[in-house]
């Protein structure tokens, strides 16, 4: 998990106690929320850990443009697994309820897909993305994301 500088002070001025108690019990403390796509209100949100997915998407970023219903969403940025918009009833944003739904937090970049939104035409340009900003060290990602993208 990633280290978050940015929630010392507010563990130093309210305490452990109080900061544990902030969020979800095994992911404790805010979090930093970026929500992009088909949505109404795009944007960064602070809020607690374990908010329901759907509530971030409805209440936070003001639901989906054309109210079209939710195909899929990729809940912690580009390189975490997509979850169908049919999986997100009681999904929350906290590391163990997305690890429980197959994904994870990730960057908690949640990118928002509507109805109409063609999934292989986003899986092909995260490939090229991928292809093109690998450092080529690892030859999976070197090759692997060549070989996605041309397929």
């Amino acid at each position: 998990m990633p280290k978050r500088f940015s929630n010392i002070p507010i563990i130093i001025n309210q305490g452990w106690e109080a900061y544990s108690k902030i969020g979800s019990t095994k992911h404790p403390g805010p979090i930093l929320v970026g929500v992009s796509g088909h949505v109404n209100n795009p944007g960064v949100f602070e809020m607690p850990t374990g908010e329901p997915i759907l509530e971030i998407i409805y209440k936070w970023a003001g639901g989906i443009s054309g109210d079209k219903g939710i195909k899929a969403i990729i809940p912690g940025g580009s390189s975490t697994m997509i979850l169908r918009g049919d999986q997100l009833e009681g999904v929350r944003m906290d590391a163990d309820s997305l690890r429980a739904a197959g994904s994870s937090v990730g960057t908690a970049g949640i990118i928002v897909m509507d109805s109409d939104t063609d999934l292989i035409q986003v899986i092909t340009r995260i490939a090229k993305f991928y292809y093109h900003e690998s450092c080529g060290q690892c030859t999976p990602c070197r090759e692997g994301t060549d070989w996605m993208f041309k397929s």
